[in-house]
């Protein structure tokens, strides 16, 4: 994440004080009402966006064999990875150089850097496409030996420019401060064509063809709204504009924000490839679902992310070390306050939630658990991974990442062989928590901060009360899976009751109300 942008939507991420309702507070409170008031269209944008993608993958769990969705999720993560090639770091160099040359009224070189992006994304993005289009084969064949599978990637290379130039596209409007044209055109505008479209070709009989069809016509959609935005904000192209490109310096920055994005996704998605390698595309499919619902704990942790680098960066720069760590405290006991029953629910619920996909992939369940384990370590850590790339430190993230994927590496070439899918889950698991365990050991020595407080012990108290209460009415009681959610909904209401009883800290109310606000659309 940009390290000197420190604009939102809604006005300066840090520092100053003015009145309530027409700039950020003084002081810790005006940090956290920047920060929240940032989460606010992020929190919804992401979560927006994580709804569609687990409707959509309901959707194709229901309309296709779990082989055919197991040839779709590896398509999918190759063209994930390729698109981050792709870019080459420039989305970063977008979000730093256009947020900085603006901010100093510099306008030829943000135009410098918004045209060297695209000048390099579009032909490389397109190289790559026809390369990934060339050796479709040879990966269907003598790599994953799928059958079928070299259709599927064909297809997806086709969207891979329109994916690499909607991401710079819309980094170039967050460059310039405005948050929500990303929601409209990728988390929207991208997920409900996507599934607009795609019902449309599957119920014309068009199958797993229709399917790659709408995953070409969404980004399409999604990059040419992105480029209207970018158009109305800002002008690159044209007679007369003056434009000031620094190649070296955009590169130099661009390439090792690169490296760390690739290994960041490897660590996230290098286990679905080998499981691929080793074992069959219904494997895949089965698994991939079991990831995409693991990861719907980590919403809270994304949303919060996005805004607090950018804090994380100033405050320390500006050497606010009390500060910072108030607001890296405050973060991390609400992120792990809001996700703690997130997952809770994921692992006492296992086979209900999958069982919306179909019965068949109940038998993820011991799998889905194990990935919510270290999903869940990864988000009770807090925001440790901004704290050590946003000090100055990216160097050590890199290095983070780098060992976490010879982590997930190692243990999936132990594992899978013998254990299939459950090796897959313990492999990624492994990797996350342990990389994150590192990195909040990395704060305390380096900074001497950690981000767990007291008030941790209130949520981790009533969850458990929760979790105890559903297990045993669940054993005494053992309701019909249809009546499985009244279970869910008393587990909730025991949660929320616990915690009320239990009491907030100041701080807590505070972050409360600025986070009740911004989901209600009240201006701050």
């Amino acid at each position: 994440m940009l390290a000197t942008r420190n604009t939102g939507e809604n006005g300066r991420a840090a520092g100053g004080g003015s009145q309530p309702h027409s700039g950020p507070e003084p002081g810790e409170f005006g940090l956290l009402a920047s920060v929240i008031k940032g989460a606010g269209i992020n929190m919804f944008g992401t979560a927006f966006h994580v709804a569609m993608t687990f409707a959509y993958a309901i959707f194709l769990a229901r309309v296709l064999s779990p082989s055919e969705l197991g040839h779709y999720f590896i398509g999918f993560t190759v063209i994930s990875l390729l698109t981050i090639v792709a870019d080459f770091g420039l989305d970063y160099a977008l979000w730093r150089f256009v947020a900085l040359f603006t901010g100093e009224k510099d306008l030829p070189r943000a135009r410098g850097v918004v045209w060297a992006s695209i000048a390099t994304v579009l032909p490389l993005s397109v190289l790559l496409a026809v390369a990934l289009s060339a050796a479709a084969g040879f990966l269907a064949d003598d790599i994953f030996q799928m059958e079928g599978l070299d259709t599927v990637l064909r297809l997806f290379s086709i969207s891979l420019p329109l994916l690499a130039m909607g991401k710079v596209l819309n980094a170039a409007t967050q460059g310039l401060g405005l948050m929500r044209y990303q929601v409209y055109s990728k988390n929207i505008g991208e997920q409900v064509s996507k599934f607009v479209f795609t019902a449309a070709f599957v119920f014309t009989g068009l199958g797993l063809t229709g399917v790659m069809y709408a995953n070409i016509v969404a980004p399409l959609i999604s990059m040419l709204m992105a480029w209207r935005f970018l158009r109305g904000k800002m002008s690159v192209f044209g007679a007369g504009l003056k434009r000031m490109v620094e190649y070296g310096k955009i590169i130099r920055f661009s390439t090792p924000m690169m490296v760390s994005a690739t290994l960041g996704f490897l660590l996230l998605w290098v286990d679905t490839l080998w499981l691929g390698y080793f074992r069959t595309s219904e494997d895949v499919g089965l698994y991939s679902v079991a990831t995409r619902v693991a990861i719907l704990g980590t919403l809270v942790l994304t949303a919060f992310n996005t805004m607090l680098s950018p804090v994380i960066s100033d405050l320390y720069n500006r050497h606010k070390r009390n500060l910072l760590e108030v607001v890296f405290k405050t973060v991390s006991r609400w992120i792990f306050m809001l996700t703690l029953p997130m997952f809770l629910v994921v692992i006492l619920f296992a086979d209900e939630i999958l069982g919306i996909f179909g019965p068949k992939f109940t038998v993820v369940s011991a799998s889905l658990i194990i990935l919510a384990v270290g999903q869940f370590i990864n988000s009770a850590t807090g925001p440790v991974a901004g704290m050590v790339a946003m000090s100055g430190r990216s160097w050590l993230e890199l290095i983070n990442n780098a060992l976490a994927c010879l982590i997930n590496v190692i243990i999936c070439l132990l594992l899978i062989p013998p254990l299939g899918i459950v090796g897959a889950a313990v492999a990624n698991a492994c990797a996350i928590a342990s990389v994150n365990l590192v990195r909040l050991a990395e704060v305390y020595v380096l900074m001497r901060m950690q981000c767990f407080t007291v008030g941790h012990l209130r949520p981790l108290f009533a969850a458990l009360v929760a979790a105890a209460l559903v297990v045993t009415a669940d054993f005494v009681l053992a309701p019909p899976r249809s009546l499985e959610l009244l279970l869910f909904a008393a587990f909730v209401v025991v949660y929320g009751v616990m915690m009320v009883l239990m009491g907030f800290d100041k701080k807590d109310v505070a972050v409360a109300k600025l986070l009740r606000d911004q989901l209600a659309g009240v201006p701050s």
